[in-house]
């Protein structure tokens, strides 16, 4: 079966300039929203892909090298693509029940990402340079104006409450991995 869904929710950035590392900033948590639609080829294995946009915050005190101190993410934007693979894991292990109320799925894809982000000192308001994606340097330029662009591998996980035979409702994590160290400029 075709599905086409909507989702929006909080994006937690885990780049250079986030305080705790991999651990969530709740003080810079930014809203990220997606579109996407899929197909479903058996009770285990889909398919779907999305289209969003949001925003990266973060802070940190001083990065590993000792160089940049008191660095804030003053400005970014990006647009996010993705085409992904989904298991439902509950019919893999339990077998399909079409009147199971709740199910819980793994999905992995390729994506890219298309950004500018700009860093600046706390202290002093100065941006660090170079700033990405505002078509004042070539570094990761990309595809979408000026916009730098980076490749993309998201996995995740949901949980979903089949709140009606036509309409479900899910928690989804995605963690996106990139192939780029310049995210947060």
């Amino acid at each position: 079966y075709i599905h086409v869904f909507a989702e929006a929710g909080l994006n937690l950035f885990n780049g250079d300039l986030n305080m705790y590392g991999f651990l969530a900033d709740p003080a810079h948590f930014k809203f990220n929203a997606k579109l996407g639609a899929g197909y479903q080829f058996t009770p285990v294995f889909g398919a779907f892909a999305k289209v969003g946009m949001g925003a990266f915050g973060g802070e940190k005190d001083q990065l590993n090298n000792g160089k940049v101190v008191n660095a804030i993410i003053d400005e970014s934007k990006f647009v996010i693509g993705s085409i992904n693979a989904s298991f439902n894991m509950v019919n893999l292990f339990a077998g399909y029940n079409p009147d199971r109320m709740w199910d819980f799925g793994l999905h992995i894809g390729v994506g890219q990402i298309n950004w500018q982000a700009r860093a600046v000192d706390i202290t002093s308001n100065l941006p660090f340079d170079p700033e990405i994606g505002y078509g004042t340097n070539d570094i990761e330029k990309g595809w979408l104006g000026d916009r730098a662009s980076a490749w993309t591998v998201p996995v995740g996980a949901e949980f979903t409450y089949h709140a009606s035979p036509k309409v479900d409702v899910y928690a989804d994590y995605t963690f996106n991995f990139s192939d780029s160290d310049r995210l947060d400029a």
